[in-house]
């Protein structure tokens, strides 16, 4: 919850401030902090042209010691006994990172993780790319390829055409 807040916050503020919007509160007590949190969600939800168009501009990241060897050596920061506070530059590039990060992170920690099959040597009944998968507690299978989604009643039927044309 602390990355969270701390990670969507962040980008909120940046887009407040390319979007020429009043800051938001910045000393959000912990009892307020889901409220913040899915306001900043709408916020970058309702301007995420602008989120991923933002230009690179030094962001406080809070990182494990371990991650210190990943950072390039020119960004500023100070290392701490626990942890180290770094200065990146980041940019809308780095946000659709982060937030698909986060999204990733929360799903596994809530044990909401989909599981996802690649269907192995059957081709996609529009395309025909072998790009087929199903994702577990779905009633269809998708194409990775084109997006189309089959349900699962015509993805059977063209198993079976499928298996009758190799008799």
């Amino acid at each position: 919850m602390v990355t969270m807040s701390s990670v969507l916050l962040s980008w909120e503020e940046r887009v407040r401030t390319v979007a020429g919007l009043d800051a938001a509160p910045t000393d959000v007590s912990w009892g307020h902090r889901p409220a913040a949190i899915r306001e900043a969600c709408a916020l970058l939800d309702r301007f995420v042209l602008g989120l991923i168009s933002l230009e690179p501009e030094p962001m406080r990241r809070e990182l494990t010691i371990e991650d210190l060897g990943h950072l390039p050596e020119d960004v500023l920061g100070i290392v701490r006994p626990e942890y180290v506070d770094a200065y990146p530059e980041l940019a809308g590039t780095e946000a659709g990172q982060e937030l698909l990060w986060l999204y990733r992170r929360a799903l596994a920690m809530t044990g909401q993780t989909v599981k996802t099959v690649s269907l192995d040597g059957v081709p996609c009944p529009e395309c025909e790319l072998m790009m087929l998968t199903r994702r577990s507690g779905e009633n269809g299978v998708w194409c990775a390829g084109c997006r189309t989604a089959t349900p699962i009643e015509e993805y059977t039927d063209w198993i079976s055409h499928l298996t009758q044309q190799l008799e």
